[in-house]
């Protein structure tokens, strides 16, 4: 028999460091909280488009940017950003536990895409131009390395939209999750907490 999804889905349920799912986490904008930002991309059902400048992302065509990583692993890369970030005194967030997650079969039929981790020069001569969206410089052997495999990061050329029924939502803390509650709760037209797929804490797997 050849292979299903249902076998797919064991393959990845066997195996602790995979997952069927990507995650784009969000940050604070201005006077708007992580939670805020995460509302507004729910009501418009749009993750707007990092631009090439602002997320390293190589050629002129924005994406939005996501991470095929475990809840865990999203636990793990947060204390290791703020631990880096206390210690070398940075004050700018690149991205907190607040997020959405959708399956990947939904996310690829899109148009989301693995990136392609290479030399961006080497890259750029294997790909055509409209395709250097994919592409994230690595270059792990010097003195100052570039990696950022750990994110396993996936992209979407330009705005993703989705359905809001496909929508994971995860949340840091208990206090985000009652921000969100809180803030979710007025909205006329759209009943967010009944209408996303589901709703994770990320707290509870790391307290």
């Amino acid at each position: 028999m050849s292979y299903d999804v249902s076998d797919w889905i064991g393959r990845l349920s066997s195996r602790s460091d995979l997952t069927h799912s990507i995650f784009h986490l969000t940050r604070p904008a201005g006077d708007k909280s992580a939670v805020d930002v995460l509302i507004k991309i729910l009501c418009e059902k749009t993750i707007i488009a990092s631009k090439p400048a602002e997320a390293f992302i190589i050629g002129d065509r924005g994406a939005a940017c996501f991470q095929n990583i475990p809840l865990y692993s999203i636990c793990q890369n947060l204390k290791f950003e703020r631990e880096y970030k206390e210690r070398k005194g940075y004050d700018k967030t690149r991205y907190t536990g607040v997020g959405l997650g959708f399956q990947v079969n939904y996310a690829f039929a899109l148009g989301c895409r693995p990136v392609i981790y290479e030399d961006k020069n080497v890259a750029k001569n294997i790909l055509p131009p409209e395709e250097h969206w994919r592409v994230v410089h690595y270059s792990p052997n010097t003195t100052t390395p570039v990696d950022w495999s750990h994110e396993r990061e996936w992209r979407f050329p330009g705005n993703f939209v989705f359905a809001r029924k496909t929508a994971h939502v995860i949340l840091e803390s208990a206090e985000n999750y009652k921000e969100f509650i809180e803030k979710s709760t007025p909205l006329k037209d759209i009943d967010l907490v009944n209408e996303v797929r589901s709703i994770t804490c990320l707290e509870a797997l790391f307290y």
